[in-house]
């Protein structure tokens, strides 16, 4: 018998849920169902069934699902086992409130690893039905229509506009208007605009009141109607029109104030209508604005007045068409209103009359000067301008007239005497003058005022004027242009006061001030620039001082070495010959050391050597003179020995002379017999050693 051991693998979390509906079928590829549902379905009404399986097991095969919903759609889920479910109705469905829905079923399973979620959309959409019939504004209706109007046509002349509404939509809310009751040779109607007109001269003395029936029937399937009357009373004739007081051609023009407060009061219209019948004399006020009024994102404004109508309490006939402000006005926005004011009576037919009302905005000292200029630093080449340096300051004002007519002014008591600043603008630097240093900067503090009434406005701009020539590094001085707005706070004792003052704010500015207006704590560039020479030039002499103390000090160490090596030298010379050294005498004796500078003296006591060579013993032995304490004698050394020692003469303080003995193996080799016979002969053989 075999045992045979079986592997089952561990379930993985392979497979998503699967969510299947009926009776409808899911669009390919977009895991959506639209379903299509009448307004007319009734409550607890089956959309779908569902069902919703996991192909994996444990944790991996159990799912939750949901629906995403909200409390006012007119839909429910209904769970009638742990997978399957159904969507119904639980409210009527209306078109006219909502045409469509969206929802989202959402499956999810519980694998460990990561979870797997399927989802559904369903869009619900409902279809109208012709559920709403049309209906009249009101189903008793009188007018009035005047009499003895003349027939100029084959059409007659309008007398009432009959409207009805529908909420369907389609061919469900199309309205066709028809006349029950109608005698065709006294009114018509058009179908489809509801437009009633007149085909008969009417006679109040003949009838007076009219009645007819109407209908407003849609073109739905089936069709739904409602039915009302229209009293016709037949008034006497309209025999005027309204009259205002306006001129001639009803023209008025009207100005207002920009920036007025709300409810100021813009102009006073009375009109009057003469007729006697009541309903003739009513008059009504229509109005159409130009521009029209917007509310986009490009032009964003609303007409900011009101026109308010109110009878007269002396004459009913009588009445008062009030425009006043309403809202903000601003002239640089809108600077004039158009406004048409239609004045209309209550006659049938109706008479009016048009009104052309102008509204022309004053401009308000509301806007201050600003300059216009590229840079406030203005850089003069004194090599290329030889003369005169002239340029034009443009400001602008958005107020018109004397609201914005600019005038420019130099503070009196900063501007150097080289500079001029006309009322116009127009700025001349005369850079000629002596009193201009090369590489200056130089400040301007100008005033740009308006003339406004009663209090005009003010700025201060600072202007830097950098004269230079063509040793001048231009672009340091373009590079280095990095100003703040410290300057606009200016002291303006200098200028008029008792005046609005403004903030510039046009152009970038610097706390840097110049000498030329009596700022004394700020030099000139050309000032700066010699005192970073004299700087530099203190510096480097300083460090020559100092270099110079150094090397000083380090001679002095190597020179204080060099002699203490010199005597630990000697004294290492005397110790060996010391010990080797033979006395020659009882006498007291002293060893005398031999200047540097030493002349060779022979036998003969002449300066020249008169020997032509040497022939040495077998022992050389040096030989050097040794004075006692009563007499001194000199020694002689060959001088073509010393030529020969080169170093020697250069070591001549470390040479060492002891007196060993008086030698006469030493013997010339050739003798000069040609000697001088004046020539003390008496002296001494020396021979030196070096040690």
């Amino acid at each position: 018998m075999k045992i045979i051991d079986l592997f089952v693998p561990e379930n993985e979390n392979d497979n998503a849920p699967i969510i299947d509906i009926y009776p409808h079928d899911i669009e390919p590829d977009t895991n959506t169902v639209k379903l299509y549902l009448n307004e007319s379905l009734p409550i607890n009404s089956l959309i779908l069934s569902l069902s919703i399986i996991d192909r994996d097991s444990g944790d991996n095969g159990r799912v939750t699902w949901k629906l995403n919903e909200s409390l006012l759609i007119p839909f429910e889920l209904i769970r009638l086992t742990e997978n399957t479910g159904e969507l119904r109705t639980k409210n009527f469905l209306d078109y006219e409130l909502t045409s469509e829905y969206n929802l989202t079923l959402e499956a999810y399973d519980h694998g460990r690893s990561l979870p797997k979620l399927t989802y559904l959309n369903i869009h619900i959409i409902i279809l109208d039905e012709n559920d709403n019939k049309p209906k009249f504004e009101d189903n008793h209706i009188i007018a009035t229509i005047n009499e003895h109007v003349k027939i100029n046509n084959l059409y007659g002349y309008e007398i009432f506009h009959l409207h009805a509404y529908d909420y369907d939509q389609g061919l469900n809310g199309e309205i066709i208007y028809s006349i029950i009751n109608n005698n065709e040779k006294i009114f018509q109607i058009d179908s489809n605009t509801g437009i009633i007109r007149a085909m008969i001269e009417f006679d109040r003395k003949q009838q007076d009141t009219y009645v007819i029936q109407v209908e407003a029937r849609d073109k739905g399937i089936p069709s739904l109607s409602s039915r009302g009357t229209i009293t016709f009373r037949i008034i006497s004739q309209n025999e005027y029109s309204p009259v205002c007081n306006t001129n001639s051609h009803n023209n008025i023009s009207w100005s207002i104030m920009e920036n007025s407060e709300y409810g100021t009061l813009i102009g006073i219209i009375s009109c009057r209508d003469d007729d006697i019948d009541e309903q003739n004399r009513q008059i009504s006020v229509y109005s159409h604005w130009f521009p029209d009024e917007k509310n986009d994102y490009q032009n964003q404004y609303k007409i900011p007045f009101d026109i308010i109508t109110k009878k007269s309490n002396a004459s009913e006939s009588t009445v008062f068409i009030i425009l006043s402000v309403n809202g903000s006005i601003d002239r640089e926005i809108i600077s004039f209103y158009k406004l048409l004011l239609i004045v209309s009576d209550h006659g049938n037919p109706p008479q009016s009359i048009n009104i052309s009302i102008e509204i022309k905005i004053l401009d308000e000292n509301d806007h201050c000067p600003k300059l216009h200029i590229d840079s406030s630093l203005i850089m003069i080449n004194r090599d290329i301008t030889k003369k005169n340096f002239l340029i034009n300051l443009i400001a602008f004002d958005n107020d018109t007239n004397s609201n914005g007519n600019v005038t420019f002014e130099l503070s009196p008591s900063t501007a150097p005497l080289f500079i001029n600043l006309y009322s116009n603008g127009t700025l001349i630097v005369q850079t000629d003058s002596n009193l201009i240093n090369d590489d200056s900067l130089i400040l301007l503090y100008v005033q740009i005022r308006d003339h406004g009434q009663p209090i005009p406005c003010r700025i201060v701009e600072t202007l830097r004027l950098f004269i230079g020539s063509n040793k001048t590094n231009w672009l340091n001085i373009i590079k280095n242009n990095n100003f703040d707005d410290r300057s606009l706070n200016l002291d303006n004792d200098g200028f008029q006061q008792g005046k609005r003052m403004a903030h510039a704010y046009s152009i970038s500015s610097t706390s840097i001030s110049s000498p030329l207006f009596q700022y004394p704590s700020m030099p000139l560039l050309s000032t700066r620039k010699h005192i970073f020479a004299v700087f530099i030039g203190s510096s480097i002499l300083m460090f020559i001082v100092i270099l110079t103390m150094v090397l000083c000090f380090i001679d002095c160490i190597h020179k204080n070495t060099k002699q203490k090596n010199h005597k630990l030298s000697m004294m290492k010379t005397n110790g060996v010959n010391k010990h080797n050294s033979i006395p020659l005498t009882k006498e007291k004796h002293s060893l005398t050391l031999l200047p540097m500078t030493t002349k060779n003296v022979y036998k003969d006591n002449s300066s020249k050597n008169h020997y032509k060579s040497l022939i040495s013993t077998t022992k050389l032995k040096p030989i050097i003179a040794i004075s006692s304490s009563n007499s001194h004698s000199s020694s002689s050394i060959d001088s073509t020995t010393r030529a020969n020692t080169a170093h020697n003469r250069a070591m001549t303080n470390t040479y060492t002379y002891v007196a060993l003995n008086t030698s006469e193996d030493l013997m010339p080799a050739d003798f000069d017999d040609h000697i001088n016979n004046n020539v003390d002969n008496k002296g001494i053989e020396l021979m030196m050693t070096t040690v």
